[in-house]
């Protein structure tokens, strides 16, 4: 490296200026192919004063005037030229001394980005303002670098809201990146509220728009965990959807365990609007709040318990529970969403948001304590049992009782068939009396016969059941419970052929009899 090169890198101003008036080596650089103006600007330096020392110097001549000027547009490795430093900088002297002696603002680095990209990156408001009144400016406002950005992008994606104002009094477009992002897409993304709403303001047709995965700037705020923008997003009527992947913002924000993207949700006037929603992935989002964000399903079951405005120890004070988030599909009269064009299987999630009372039973699986013992689950679980579970569970009893009655009558009164008298006597009255009551005997096995077959008709239903509801929790996955089924089934099973077994005695015992 050159003394000049050293001392533009070092921030050495006063031997900078020393050096070029001295008639230094301009067109010297480095290994990163920078001139002595890329080090300069990039490290803070006045090019109006190089600028004057050059000018000042007796060695000035005409082919260092060419060469000056050919510095202004060189790039070094990068492909930035000085212009691009001193716009990421903000350095106004330099940006107006390089533009009034010639460098060109169309120039583009190896990211194929101008120096109004670089501006806008930075949120360098003036230096935009500067570029765009040059005669270049309107012809570079709506270029794109690699990744298919605009200034605009770049300006949006940063929340500079005087730079996005800016060019969009100039004329920027509103042009969509190689991914599909809109500006709102990348400024959701990054939690700037104010950049928002400066741009549905002038373009409220982006409210919804879709990127190239169909994510809406819905999505994207939930992705990257920005609770501020989900709520002006939602404030200002965003419509809820479904990404490829069948995800909607707060399925996305509910899986990743964004805790304050769902808690922004929860707290939104349009909370029980969203939350009511059917879900492909979740099946129902209070499902999805069980099993990944408990916090966040208290925080929802608060919401469902009003308190009237009366003073607590009034007799006029009371509390309205709403049961509607822990209600299932069919009672909530809620389709579950259309199942794909390629015949994809319905999730289990889906499934099992149809299953009676599923989403308590949830909150057992998951051990969810808290939540089970909240007022409004046990207010819930005390109106279905008033209404449902006291009196299934009644005729159930009343059912059972029934069945131990005939099952204890049946053993009692089948009993053994009576036994010839030792005795020689063939045309005695004895005789007679035990053929009377043999076929009193064979009259009472066939009395019998329906009461066993009303006992064998109640076992084979209680194995039926069990055994659906066993493969019921198969195919949930809630294993815990299967060992209490199959022990059901084997009481069962063995009761059926105890009874069997004692009616097949007594038949046998009677045959012998006859023969």
């Amino acid at each position: 490296m050159t003394p000049l090169l050293v001392a533009a890198s070092r921030q050495c101003w006063d031997t900078v200026n020393v050096l070029c008036c001295a008639g230094s080596d301009f067109a010297a650089k480095d290994l990163e192919s920078s001139n002595f103006l890329h080090l300069a600007i990039r490290t803070g330096g006045d090019l109006m004063d190089m600028w004057r020392c050059s000018k000042e110097s007796q060695s000035f001549t005409e082919q260092k005037k060419r060469i000056w000027a050919k510095l202004m547009n060189e790039r070094d490795m990068h492909g930035c030229t000085p212009l691009h430093y001193a716009s990421k900088a903000g350095n106004m002297r330099s940006i107006t001394g390089l533009i009034d002696q010639g460098a060109v603002i169309s120039c583009k680095d190896n990211s194929k980005q101008s120096p109004l990209h670089f501006a806008s990156r930075y949120g360098r408001v003036n230096t935009c303002r500067a570029l765009l009144d040059t005669i270049q400016g309107p012809f570079v406002i709506n270029e794109s670098n690699q990744e298919g950005k605009t200034p605009l992008h770049l300006a949006s994606e940063g929340g500079h809201v005087k730079v996005v104002a800016l060019l969009m009094q100039r004329g920027a477009l509103l042009h969509r990146d190689y991914d599909g992002n809109s500006p709102l897409h990348l400024a959701a993304k990054n939690g700037f509220t104010q950049t928002i709403k400066l741009l549905l303001n002038v373009h409220s047709s982006l409210l919804n728009s879709e990127n190239n995965d169909k994510n809406t700037p819905l999505h994207e705020a939930a992705i990257t965990n920005k609770p501020k923008a989900i709520d002006l997003l939602l404030t200002m009527g965003s419509e809820v959807t479904e990404n490829k992947e069948r995800r909607t913002f707060l399925d996305i924000a509910i899986e990743r365990s964004h805790h304050e993207a769902a808690l922004a949700v929860v707290n939104h006037d349009r909370w029980k609007e969203i939350l009511l929603l059917p879900t492909w992935v979740l099946g129902t989002y209070t499902l999805g709040f069980v099993r990944y964000l408990p916090d966040i399903c208290m925080a929802a079951l608060d919401r469902c318990a009003e308190s009237s405005k009366h003073d607590p120890v009034s007799s006029d004070y009371h509390v309205t529970y709403h049961f509607d988030l822990i209600k299932t599909l069919p009672d909530l009269d809620s389709k579950t969403p259309p199942p794909p064009p390629s015949d994809e299987e319905v999730p289990a999630n889906v499934q099992l948001a149809t299953v009676p009372m599923s989403i308590l039973l949830s909150m057992v699986n998951f051990q969810r304590v808290d939540c089970l013992s909240h007022p409004v689950c046990l207010r819930f679980i005390q109106m279905k049992w008033s209404k449902v579970g006291f009196w299934l569970n009644f005729f159930n009893l009343v059912v059972y009782a029934l069945f131990l009655g005939c099952l204890t009558a049946t053993i009692i009164m089948v009993g053994p068939a009576p036994l010839q008298p030792n005795t020689n006597q063939t045309n005695s009255s004895a005789a007679l009396k035990y053929e009377e009551t043999v076929e009193s005997y064979k009259d009472q096995l066939l009395d019998y016969r329906p009461m066993l077959i009303a006992i064998l008709a109640f076992i084979g239903y209680q194995i039926l059941k069990e055994f659906m509801q066993m493969m019921q929790m198969i195919r949930h996955g809630h294993f815990s419970a299967l060992v209490r089924h199959i022990l059901q089934i084997i009481i069962f099973l063995n009761w059926g052929n105890f009874c069997l077994s004692v009616h097949l005695l007594s038949l046998n015992h009677a045959l012998l009899l006859k023969y």
